[in-house]
């Protein structure tokens, strides 16, 4: 199905507008409904497929973009990786690739990610790709409601469930500085000190010690054993699978 503007009624107030990208159509009417019934919230468009998703984003001048990751399924037939994600349908790096795409097209736009189940870490990898939130579709009418408005006025969500785990096992980047987490994804994508060092225009000396300060931090004794992990972290933002620096 093309993506499509809904035509609404004008209200005496102004209204936020809320875009769907959803493979069911019952899960598209229900959520229709739902949301139209609020006094300021509106759903001015909507699509079953991420190949659609930006240009609802695009022509639809949305305030919210809730999105179910099983859109993003390869077709049928192929195979997926779906059962380690926690996500039925969906590839996760078909997920993750798409809500960059739609961020960058719309830096200021809220993301929910609205999913049948989810796992700690696909949760973690739609984060960090640039979703607001992410809401499991077995919570009642008036959490969706919640977390909707959570994201507009620029908060987060994350289930319950999900947040104790984080808070159990927290990531092993989680001291690394900000800087330090760029030159690592640089290390991952396999560029040398010295192209890092031009790419951020600092000195190849400033690059040698960030990489010391993350080897440092992560408990990991050589060179060799920093690219590797690196790659890994990489790959793991993008397909949401653990990690581990040891």
């Amino acid at each position: 199905m093309i993506a499509r503007q809904i035509a609404t009624a004008r209200r005496g107030r102004v209204q936020r507008r809320v875009g769907i990208v959803d493979p069911h159509p019952v899960t598209r009417r229900g959520l229709r409904a739902l949301i139209g019934g609020e006094p300021d919230l509106e759903v001015v468009g909507e699509c079953d497929a991420a190949t659609e998703a930006v240009d609802l984003v695009r022509n639809c001048r949305l305030g919210l973009l809730v999105v179910d990751p099983a859109a993003m399924g390869a077709g049928p037939g192929e195979a997926t990786g779906a059962a380690a994600a926690g996500v039925p349908g969906s590839e996760p790096g078909d997920a993750i690739a798409m809500l960059r795409r739609v961020r960058a097209v719309d830096r200021t736009l809220g993301i929910l990610v609205f999913t049948a189940a989810a796992s700690a870490g696909f949760a973690e990898g739609c984060l960090r790709a640039g979703a607001d939130g992410v809401l499991e579709k077995r919570e009642p009418g008036d959490r969706v409601l919640g977390a909707i408005r959570t994201v507009l006025a620029g908060g987060t969500v994350v289930p319950p469930r999900l947040l104790r785990r984080f808070v159990r096992e927290p990531s092993p980047l989680a001291a690394l500085t900000g800087r330090e987490r760029e030159v690592l994804e640089w290390i991952g994508r396999g560029e040398s000190t010295r192209a890092i060092a031009a790419a951020l225009g600092l000195s190849v000396r400033t690059i040698e010690s960030h990489r010391g300060n993350i080897k440092r931090k992560l408990g990991i004794s050589s060179g060799p054993r920093l690219i590797q992990f690196a790659v890994q972290w990489l790959t793991a933002s993008e397909s949401s699978a653990p990690l581990s620096p040891r």
